[in-house]
């Protein structure tokens, strides 16, 4: 069987509806040259704006969308960082470290989200430093979802504040 890796986007349109509007199949393993190809077809295809991008933190790619939509925001995945902390965390402490990012979505505002993120780093740090410090490292880009417009928005509406 040979080894292949599908790339897949999915659009939410600001009325909140979405739709997969692409899908490629390639052979091999996920590469940055394959990912260029399908967002270079993208483009050829109309798209044009993009507000964010929802993405792995796959090495690399957070520069490539950036030279294809400078004007998004990137997103990395909540899914893909709860999954990784089953790897680093006891079943007792990830359960914890779940309900954590529950009340974290559900903040009503950006700054006690912030605030609730340190609080969840510092309760795992020392059980999963490594890990923590990757959270750390990269919080704005998990908690870039805080700035969504509500209508496309995964989590409860919530008052924003000015940087």
């Amino acid at each position: 069987m040979q080894k292949s890796v599908l790339y897949v986007a999915i659009g939410v349109l600001m009325n909140g509806t979405s739709r997969i509007f692409a899908c490629h199949n390639a052979p091999g393993a996920e590469n940055l040259d394959d990912w260029k190809k399908v967002m270079r077809s993208w483009i050829e295809r109309g798209l044009r704006r993009v507000l964010i991008i929802v993405q792995d933190d796959f090495s690399g790619l957070e520069k490539v969308n950036s030279a294809f939509f400078p004007k998004a925001d990137i997103q990395l995945c909540i899914v893909h960082m709860q999954r990784n902390a089953r790897k680093y965390l006891t079943k007792p402490e990830n359960a914890e470290f779940q309900e954590r990012v529950k009340e974290i979505k559900n903040c009503r505002s950006t700054a006690d989200a912030r605030i609730r993120w340190e609080e969840r780093c510092d309760t795992f740090e020392e059980k999963a430093p490594h890990f923590i410090e990757r959270l750390r490292k990269h919080r704005d880009r998990y908690l870039a979802f805080l700035d969504d417009p509500a209508a496309i928005s995964c989590c409860p509406p919530r008052t924003r504040e000015k940087p």
